[in-house]
């Protein structure tokens, strides 16, 4: 959690770990699909591809039981993606929050700064406007 990063540090390993969450969560839902290929059979499925559960086009008549199917369907695509995701999230977590950190210092601002992500979906754009500022030389104070 000391010395800096430099933008480029910071967005590469961002951009790779992304890349892995995002290879987990296709993966987990093509497990699903495997499993469960009656839930995503039926009036609403437009492509055999696509990876996740249906859903009816707006203003295309939808009965309830029809509408908890799709749900229960939702909430288990969800858990798989999460059960899939957890191993990256909690192996990725500690690296990338160090990279944050490291350069937010290059910004010449307190790694404290971080704490921002605790707002929701505010926060976390804060934070990404914060890690797009350019170095500053004074953030030798951190090295």
């Amino acid at each position: 959690y000391s010395g800096r990063a430099s933008r480029s540090e910071f967005w590469w390993p961002n951009m790779l770990a992304l890349s892995v969450l995002m290879a987990c969560d296709i993966a987990a839902r093509r497990y699903d699909r495997s499993r469960n290929p009656d839930s995503y059979t039926g009036p609403h499925n437009k492509d055999a591809f696509w990876p996740f559960p249906d859903r009816p086009a707006p203003g295309m008549p939808e009965t309830q039981e029809e509408q908890a199917a799709r749900k229960q369907r939702f909430n288990r695509a969800e858990m798989t993606s999460l059960a899939f995701s957890a191993p990256a999230l909690v192996a990725l977590g500690v690296p990338t929050l160090s990279l944050s950190v490291r350069r937010i210092h290059d910004a010449n601002l307190s790694g404290h700064w971080m704490w921002i992500h605790a707002f929701p979906f505010i926060g976390s754009l804060a934070a990404f406007a914060l890690s797009a500022l350019p170095s500053n030389p004074k953030g030798e104070r951190f090295d």
